[in-house]
């Protein structure tokens, strides 16, 4: 893992008189993402190209420094990743007569790209952001992973293309235009993060998942090399050919094991990180089986204290469930209780490192819990993240069975039962409405926010008449358009993987994690594993009340019972009860200052509003107030803060970076 940064000029800015001004934007860029790589620092610069990374060292040891040549030193390779297939990939390509050069990992990437060019991509498994430098075809190739594990931002200027791991690496440089994004606002306050390609910044964007970029006279061309809808009439006609529940349940717990298996290490400290739900506990049984009598990984757990406010204790505390499951699995636990004041302490950092607005309050356990790992050492930590969004574990995939039952009633007579609904203030006029529109229209994916009402409500009048657009109802009809003659709930799933899934959960662990020098990995959204939730049928899914229902299945003789029965858990945060009481004098301050940097953009009335909500309201208060917060927060640490900084200005002399020999 590292971070990488990449300089490409435009032709007529290329020249020997030039290339230290390319020295001048790797540094800033990697100076800015150290702490992805303590490690060591790799740069090459000519007047064609700029290559540089901060190296987090995993797999090869000293010997695995990038840049990484080929063997006549024409093609050059950073990565920001792992490749997991990479021991067979070696043996084919060693076979083939590729002579390599270190024990890295990624050094398969070159020779691949020797050979396929840039359908190397399609040899891959595992996580990766990378850009491979070909000096005799004067091209460069840049690609992310299939499921957006690594992210890779890029920025076009009028002398030069930029890639970099982090967007403040290159929201650094001084030629990147720095204006806010509206399309990139709007869609923020629609989903609580920024789908690819855009950011909030308007002269920066990053490669989607599965994306890659061919650079050739200064001219990018992008190109998808994977897709769900790709694989989806394939896995399906697959899935009818396994045949039987039980055989279809033994694929998938096949398809599980291999998958942690192809991921384990021992070649530095790992940690699970545990909540006591199914998924972690899962993780962390399934690790230890292929350990068997190893010593295994440590098992992480955060919590927090009990808030003033009454909530339940599964809200904020699930140490002594994650406990219990780490005692029956013969694992060390490191556990830790955070106070709202160390939490309130921390928030300048944790907003730093996100790097990009992103409103998931499950940020902040992850912040924690990471660098608890760190502080034991720790250099790589497993998550069980994926399975929910692919086998539909959440239970705003349940509105599928209301959806379903309401659309037997003719259209007429349900308008007509949300009229009276709406004019009475009863319940139900949302389902109401959704029944009546297509996915599209009212699917923000997960972690959705703003309403298209509160949306109105919230934005000053300025504001409004500048962010107010239909961007993201244009961006989920794009993403939806493959599937739009598909049942609800796959269109629900297709989005939440191509987007919810990459640009907010995917994102925010690469970043937390990185922030501490740690490598966090993922092994249930391994390809096949992904390939094969595609083929499995709704049915299969969700039954009854009971999400991931084949998952249970498959793993019935894997984790207790009692876990098998719980509810979704998932690190706890009691956002509510903070926001409403420990933190609510922050939060005006913080909103309502006459300085703040997102005052101009709303309005004050409504903010009082959302912070005086009584009873049930309340939660839904403190997700659209975190929204706020976390944008405003941004500004102050991260966007304002890069711009009111003394930037790294281009100049001919360089004397900081040597120019590295080929």
């Amino acid at each position: 893992m590292c971070g990488i940064a990449v300089v490409v000029p435009k032709p007529l800015f290329q020249g020997p008189d030039k290339m230290f001004a390319f020295g001048d934007s790797l540094h800033t860029m990697i100076e800015s993402m150290e702490h992805r790589g303590p490690d060591g620092v790799g740069f090459y610069y000519d007047d064609e190209i700029g290559l540089a990374m901060t190296r987090l060292a995993i797999v090869g040891g000293n010997s695995g420094m990038q840049p990484i040549w080929n063997e006549d030193h024409t093609i050059a390779l950073v990565c920001n990743g792992e490749i997991y297939n990479h021991q067979e990939l070696r043996k084919m390509l060693e076979e083939h007569g590729h002579v390599f050069s270190t024990q890295s990992d990624v050094e398969v990437i070159v020779h691949l790209y020797e050979m396929y060019e840039e359908q190397c991509v399609q040899s891959l498994e595992g996580i990766f952001a990378f850009a491979v430098w070909d000096s005799v075809r004067h091209r460069l190739l840049a690609a992310r992973d299939h499921f957006g594990v690594k992210p890779l931002y890029y920025a076009e200027t009028d002398t030069e293309i930029l890639f970099a791991s982090e967007l403040r690496a290159l929201l650094k440089c001084p030629q990147v235009d720095e204006d806010l994004d509206s399309r990139g606002f709007a869609a923020y306050h629609a989903f609580r993060y920024v789908p690819a390609n855009e950011t909030l910044v308007q002269g920066i964007k990053k490669m989607a998942p599965a994306q890659y970029v061919v650079i050739q006279n200064g001219v990018p061309e992008f190109f998808s090399y994977w897709s769900p809808q790709t694989v989806w009439t394939r896995e399906r006609t697959g899935q009818q050919a396994l045949g039987s529940a039980p055989l279809r349940t033994e694929a998938l717990k096949t398809h599980l094991v291999n998958a942690v298996k192809a991921q384990a290490t021992d070649d530095v400290k790992t940690g699970v990180l545990l909540s006591g739900g199914l998924d972690s506990t899962a993780l962390l049984a399934l690790y230890r089986q292929q350990l068997q009598n190893g010593p295994g990984p440590d098992a992480y757990t955060v919590s927090f204290t009990k808030p003033k406010d009454w909530v339940e204790e599964s809200e904020y505390n699930e140490i002594e469930q994650a406990q219990a499951i780490a005692n029956a699995l013969g694992t060390r636990h490191i556990a830790r209780r955070y106070t709202p004041q160390e939490v309130l302490t921390c928030l300048p950092d944790i907003i730093k490192a996100l790097d990009e607005p992103i409103a998931d309050p499950t940020a902040i356990p992850l912040w924690f819990a990471c660098r608890l790992a760190r502080r034991e050492g720790v250099k790589v930590l497993y998550s069980g993240e994926g399975l929910d969004e692919l086998f539909n574990g959440y239970e705003v995939y349940r509105q599928k069975y209301w959806l379903e039952t309401l659309k037997m009633v003719p259209d007429p007579l349900r308008r007509l039962a949300q009229v009276v609904l709406t004019q009475f203030g009863l319940p139900g006029t949302g389902i109401l409405q959704r029944s009546l529109s297509s996915p599209a229209q009212w699917y923000q994916g997960v972690g959705g926010i703003f309403s298209s009402s509160e949306w109105k409500r919230i934005l000053r009048e300025g504001a409004l008449h500048r962010y107010g657009g239909s961007e993201a109802l244009d961006y989920a009809e794009k993403v939806l358009a493959p599937v739009q003659d598909k049942n609800v709930l796959t269109q629900m799933t297709y989005f939440d993987i191509l987007s919810w899934l990459p640009e907010n959960t995917l994102v925010k662990s690469d970043k937390i994690s990185m922030a501490h020098s740690v490598e966090l990995r993922v092994p249930f959204l391994d390809k096949r594993v992904v390939e094969f939730s595609l083929s499995v049928a709704d049915r299969d899914k969700i039954r009854g009340k009971t999400g991931k229902w084949i998952v249970r299945e498959a793993l019935a003789e894997v984790v207790p019972g009692e876990v098998l029965r719980r509810k979704k858990a998932g690190f706890p945060i009691p956002l509510t009860a903070w926001i409403f009481n420990e933190w609510k004098d922050f939060v005006l301050s913080s909103l309502l200052d006459p300085n703040a940097y997102t005052r101009d953009l709303y309005n004050t009335a409504e903010i009082e509003r959302l912070m005086s909500a009584t009873g049930a309201a309340k939660r839904r208060s403190a997700r659209l107030v975190w929204t706020l917060l976390s944008l405003e927060l941004w500004h102050r640490y991260v966007y304002r803060a890069d711009r009111l900084e003394t930037r790294v200005p281009r100049s001919a002399a360089h004397s900081q970076l040597a120019l590295a020999q080929v």
